[in-house]
């Protein structure tokens, strides 16, 4: 006897549903809904007119508790590459919450495969809708990913439709096998989550400063406390600001270079953010009279030149170059002050306590901006904690101490020339420790961006010479 027309029709599709699911729109006869919804044959017709009607609306039905939740955190306004990555790990999850469940797969997936090709307009357009939507959701988000400067805006187009690619392959490798599934889920996950934090062998900029940082001023803090005890305590409020500050440019120095080299080109970047002797030549010429010659200047130009082809020379037009030529700019400022504020504070601190403070400093405003932007802060392979260990040691506690062991008698301005030579010292490390053998690029350059500071340091030496001459008179801070 036909079941009354006051049955819930939500529980029927539901039923329905799970019988197309567990058995495909072929396998799945009429007495098999008849079973599943406890209607008669004639109540089906009666409410949905044909077994492929009742087909559709169970279809739509499960996008609407199913697909449109899933989707719907991509498809967000701001949404970037952790909603990506929380996408495939929900899918992974729906994988291994029942393994007899997980084994069916994706309904829409299902269907669109089994009936490809035939003459079957509404489920064919059903699948398109559903491809087309997914790929809008990766869009959307893989657009906030590249704003946020993890990939090429001009890859967002490409990866969407890889990706959704690859949900179609997720969802199918499902029936077969949906640990394998879930395992594919972690690789895309993995992958994902490498734009923001770089290859799982390598740390991202930001952490490289951080630990560069940390570790520096784990050394040298410690033996300040032990060895200029009365020193530190006897700081002025002045002196001990001053301090801060430039362990505050120093972060901001790395804070503002590092995302500019995923907006703009490598090349704009580094020349950009290598230009800092220009600001504290300018600097030096307002607060302590320090004067630069045109021979000096024209070194400067020279070593501008090689870091452009140490990174490669490319050039960029965009407004999001823009933005990150204005970071690089910004971190070219923020080393200026840096090294002039060192200048000021040599004359009346000495090196350790100074360091000691201005490392601790450095990484203490670095650590909240690391963990705010997300970047991998732990994980890294031998490899890598070694580059993390050496770059604390050569170019922070040699490189960055002599240099300010240096303000105390040499202009900043000539300090900061002689840091444009950093990229070389790198260069060497890596040959030195890893046999990474840098292209003729590489070479040229780093001759030009020594040529360029010999040139520029003896130019301003020479000059020093010929005009001898007192001290500039330096203010001192109470």
């Amino acid at each position: 006897m036909p079941r009354p027309q006051t049955y819930q029709r939500d529980d029927v599709v539901e039923s329905a549903k799970r019988a197309f699911w567990a058995r495909g729109f072929d396998g799945t006869a009429i007495t098999d809904l008849e079973e599943a919804t406890g209607l008669s044959r004639s109540s089906i017709y009666a409410g949905f007119g044909t077994k492929r009607g009742l087909f559709d609306v169970a279809l739509d039905q499960y996008s609407e508790s199913f697909i449109i939740p899933l989707l719907s955190p991509m498809e967000r306004e701001g949404a970037g590459s952790n909603e990506i990555a929380a996408f495939f790990l929900n899918v992974k999850g729906v994988l291994l919450r029942d393994p007899v469940s997980g084994q069916r797969g994706c309904l829409m997936v299902n269907s669109v495969a089994e009936m490809a090709g035939r003459q079957n307009g509404d489920t064919e357009s059903r699948g398109v809708a559903y491809r087309d939507r997914l790929r809008g959701a990766f869009w959307n988000a893989l657009k906030g990913t590249a704003s946020s400067g993890e990939i090429e805006p001009s890859a967002v187009g490409q990866w969407a439709a890889l990706l959704g690619a690859a949900t179609f392959g997720v969802w199918l490798t499902a029936r077969l096998d949906p640990v394998d599934a879930a395992g594919v889920c972690d690789q895309i996950v993995a992958e994902v989550r490498s734009w923001r934090s770089g290859p799982s062998g390598d740390a991202p900029g930001l952490t490289i400063a951080l630990y560069r940082q940390a570790m520096a001023g784990a050394v040298v803090f410690p033996l300040a406390l032990i060895l200029r005890r009365d020193e530190l305590r006897g700081l002025s409020r002045k002196q001990l600001g001053v301090a801060a500050l430039s362990g505050t440019l120093l972060a901001l120095h790395f804070a503002t270079w590092i995302p500019s080299v995923k907006m703009t080109t490598v090349a704009a970047s580094v020349v950009l953010v290598t230009s800092s002797p220009i600001f504290v030549a300018a600097g030096s010429r307002v607060l302590f009279g320090e004067r630069v010659s045109g021979v000096a200047f024209g070194g400067i130009l020279v070593g501008l030149v090689g870091a452009a082809i140490v990174s490669g020379g490319d050039v960029a037009i965009s407004a999001r170059a823009l933005e990150g030529d204005l970071l690089a700019v910004a971190g070219a400022l923020a080393a200026g002050g840096y090294f002039l504020a060192g200048r000021r504070l040599r004359q009346e601190v000495s090196l350790l306590t100074y360091v000691g403070v201005v490392y601790a400093t450095c990484a203490v405003v670095l650590a909240p901006v690391a963990i705010l932007s997300g970047v991998r802060l732990t994980g890294f392979d031998g490899r890598t904690w070694m580059m993390l260990v050496l770059l604390a040691v050569v170019p922070q506690l040699f490189g960055h101490t002599i240099f300010n062991f240096v303000l105390h008698d040499v202009s900043a301005t000539l300090v900061s020339i002689s840091i444009m030579g950093e990229p070389v010292g790198s260069t060497l490390l890596a040959v030195a420790f890893f046999g990474e053998v840098p292209p003729w690029t590489a070479l040229l350059g780093g001759v030009l961006i020594l040529a360029g500071i010999y040139v520029a340091v003896t130019a301003q030496g020479r000059a020093g010479r010929k005009a001898p001459g007192p001290e500039p008179a330096v203010t001192p801070l109470e």
